[in-house]
């Protein structure tokens, strides 16, 4: 478990959320290289950090080596990490998952695919 963003009133932040927590968990794939993946989901996270006029980002390494939560909202900082996590190529191959669809009924055992194809004949 890696604290990866950090906000909230203690560090001046705009997100309502203190901490957000990412669980690495290779034991669902061993085909995947959980080093490599992680590295990969931090380069684009990183890539995705607004950078100013001097190359200074509001995203600020803290103690805790998690970054400083500068984007406005939970919702952003949700899509920014998703994306990471999609690039990465942490999701790819064989895994299964217990996920909720849009009208909130459960999908255990299912393919990650199978469930979101689920999620799109629903609509």
């Amino acid at each position: 478990m890696v604290n990866l963003l950090s906000g909230g009133k203690s560090v001046n932040s705009g997100c309502k959320f203190t901490n957000f927590y990412l669980i690495v968990d290779g034991s669902l794939n061993s085909e995947i290289s959980v080093p490599s993946s992680f590295r990969a989901f931090l380069v684009h996270l990183r890539s995705k950090f607004p950078v100013g006029k001097g190359g200074d980002s509001a995203f600020k390494v803290l103690a805790d080596s998690s970054f400083f939560n500068a984007y406005p909202t939970v919702a952003e900082s949700f899509r920014v990490i998703e994306e990471a996590i999609s690039v990465s190529g942490a999701n790819e191959g064989p895994s299964t998952t217990e996920s909720v669809n849009r009208t909130g009924t459960a999908l255990s055992g299912q393919s990650k695919k199978s469930a979101k194809n689920k999620a799109a004949a629903d609509q």
